[in-house]
């Protein structure tokens, strides 16, 4: 008989596994942490806004008020659609079943209904994440979506809320941008950005968001012992119900304040960001008889694999009508996103990252 080595018996071993698995998606949802959620109701996602619309003069003493003097500060409704999220998937019970009994593979495969739910939630937290800076309240099939930062909520022109901009000249966000021509960023393009949302509102913006490559180049404008200054203290408040405040680390800061840098933020952007002058509004589910054993719901997060974003945005989760030996699920949320105060944001364009 030859001699043996591991070949000659490998087939007859079982297989194991490291105990842990290493998803290799990025599906953070860092901005989506800072928006806090509550509950909306109705048709749509609706708030009243006031603008100036009162005068004062300086008059003669004992003058008449004259007809033109009476004026009042104006109320309107601003108003979006509500937007639907939506992820699926269907595995078979012979799938699940196997899972769960198996040996030598990481604890989350053998809850395979609870691996496939996180990873299609956070999936649901990315999309929406992603369009809280780009989305333009329509996809490419005219479904709504949100409408995000670089997408209309911040311009300084157009219609956002159903309100004109060009009627309301405080419904606009300050905006700075090179005409699509990248350009160096500098301290005093940032303070330029504060200073616009100082005068528009006076609304204290609360943290930086960027992209990676702007971070890099922010980072790059001091010398090391200067490069996150304020870095190695506990954080400052910088939100009002941001469900992530005391967990999130900032990147670097700037007056006093963080700077995160987000994967959804587009190339060359950074935003001036006001946690108290935006929220998610969603549309909480009416539960009926049957979604006592067939619905649940789950707070979104959104996650890199290792690092986990939790969001205060609810989504149900929905075991459909089984015509087979599948699980059939849909996890859902109905929310948009209301940038309550325009101006009190700020979005910078065009900064080079190379």
């Amino acid at each position: 008989m030859a001699a043996e080595n591991l070949a000659s018996i490998s087939a007859a071993l079982s297989q194991i596994f490291a105990p842990e698995l290493k998803r290799q998606w990025n599906r953070s949802a860092v901005t989506a942490a800072f928006v806090s959620a509550t509950a909306g109701a109705g048709k749509n996602a609706a708030w009243d806004v006031e603008f100036g619309g009162a005068t004062a003069a300086t008059v003669a003493e004992g003058s008449d008020v004259l007809p033109g003097e009476f004026n009042s500060d104006v109320n309107q409704p601003a108003i979006l659609p509500w937007a639907h999220y939506r992820s699926s998937f269907s595995i078979t019970e012979t799938e699940l079943d196997a899972a769960a009994s198996s040996t030598g593979i990481p604890q989350a495969l053998q809850d395979l209904f609870g691996d496939r739910v996180f990873g299609a939630a956070a999936k649901i937290a990315r999309l929406i994440n992603t369009d809280m800076f780009t989305g333009t309240g329509l996809d490419g099939s005219s479904n709504p979506t949100l409408v995000g930062f670089f997408g209309g909520a911040v311009d300084a022109t157009g219609v956002y809320g159903g309100l004109s901009r060009g009627t309301y000249p405080e419904w606009a966000g300050n905006v700075l941008s090179n005409g699509g021509i990248a350009r160096p960023l500098t301290l005093d393009l940032l303070a330029q950005m504060d200073a616009n949302i100082f005068t528009a509102s006076r609304e204290p913006w609360t943290c930086l968001i960027t992209s990676a490559g702007v971070l890099r180049k922010y980072e790059g404008l001091f010398e090391p012992n200067r490069r996150l200054p304020g870095g190695g203290n506990a954080m400052p408040a910088y939100g009002s119900g941001a469900v992530n405040d005391a967990q999130m680390q900032p990147d670097a800061w700037y007056k006093g304040k963080p700077v995160f840098r987000d994967p959804s933020a587009p190339a060359g952007t950074c935003v001036f960001f006001n946690a108290n002058n935006v929220k998610a509004k969603y549309l909480p589910r009416i539960a009926t008889p049957q979604d006592a054993v067939m619905m649940r719901m789950l707070n979104l997060q959104g996650s890199s694999g290792s690092v986990t974003d939790v969001t205060s945005i609810p989504a149900r989760i929905a075991v459909l009508a089984k015509t087979g030996d599948s699980v059939k699920v849909s996890i859902k949320t109905v929310l948009q996103m209301l940038v309550m105060r325009p101006n009190s944001f700020g979005i910078v364009r065009d900064i080079s990252e190379s």
